[in-house]
């Protein structure tokens, strides 16, 4: 059966750090965004010696699994303040020893859950603002998280609905996309991060992010599952939510050379039990 763990980790850069001349006036304006991903994961490991193992361990037989993801991404500009962003997803295959089994597991396509199955479901959905706090804009890349030509440079960025809270929090240019970089659970983000997310990867939020010319600092309050790495959001915030925050100094730190420096805290409300 499919299994399946935090499909389409797209780390798409903010749109404020990725710059692009401006466009020439006589480019027509495209307000819609569509494109699709697909990804493929083949995975092995021979057979090794293994003294004892239970349900959940890595099997010692030699194995290989495939696991696959299809993304299609949609957005509009509603107006130059305003965008609603879509994706529709379809997750299928599995990992080496059915997702178990190691602490990093080495792919972050496969899910915990096989009776979540292959059938398509809705991902990231959210409607975006960006208030201007300034009269100059900066010119920024469109991408599936964000349509906009441009940006203020002075601005407070509102994000309310579904979405994966790596999608903004923890980013990094080294690893921070699973497709183009690092596989690895422990690596594609710090580890030590246990951000809200149902068994996909996704939570319900809402964002505040203040951004001027070199730095920005943002804020989430978001859902959090019933039970760990499970399908259902817990709507109640007063038994479960999180909180998120991250400050960035977008300043050189050595000599022709762009540097950047983040902070970031985190803390979730949820019942973890009691153990003695």
């Amino acid at each position: 059966m499919p299994e399946l763990r935090r499909p389409v980790r797209n780390r798409l850069a903010k749109s404020h750090l990725r710059i692009l001349r401006p466009r020439s006036s006589r480019t027509p304006r495209r307000r819609f965004w569509v494109s699709g991903q697909v990804n493929f994961i083949e995975q092995w490991h021979p057979s090794f010696h293994s003294p004892y193992q239970g349900p959940l361990s890595l099997t010692p037989e030699g194995e290989h699994a495939l696991s696959r993801v299809f993304t299609l991404f949609t957005g509009v500009e509603l107006t130059s303040h305003a965008e609603v962003l879509s994706q529709l997803e379809s997750v299928g295959g599995k990992g080496i020893g059915n997702g178990f089994g190691l602490a990093g597991f080495t792919n972050l396509d496969v899910v915990h859950n096989p009776s979540l199955g292959s059938k398509p479901y809705v991902g990231r959905t959210m409607l975006h603002f960006a208030i201007p706090l300034s009269h100059d804009r900066t010119p920024t890349e469109r991408n599936p998280l964000s349509v906009f030509r441009n940006l203020p440079a002075r601005r407070l960025e509102i994000r309310l609905g579904k979405f994966q809270l790596v999608d903004f929090f923890d980013l990094n240019s080294a690893g921070s996309d699973s497709h183009l970089q690092f596989l690895n659970l422990t690596i594609d983000n710090n580890g030590a991060y246990d951000y809200a997310a149902d068994t996909r990867g996704y939570t319900v939020a809402a964002m505040l992010d203040f951004e001027d010319h070199n730095w920005g600092i943002w804020f989430a309050e978001a859902l959090m599952p019933r039970q760990a790495n499970f399908i259902d959001l817990e709507w109640n915030p007063s038994r479960a939510r999180s909180e998120n925050i991250e400050f960035e100094l977008r300043k050189s730190l050595l000599p022709r050379r762009n540097g950047v420096v983040r902070l970031m805290s985190y803390i979730n409300h949820a019942n973890m039990g009691t153990i003695a």
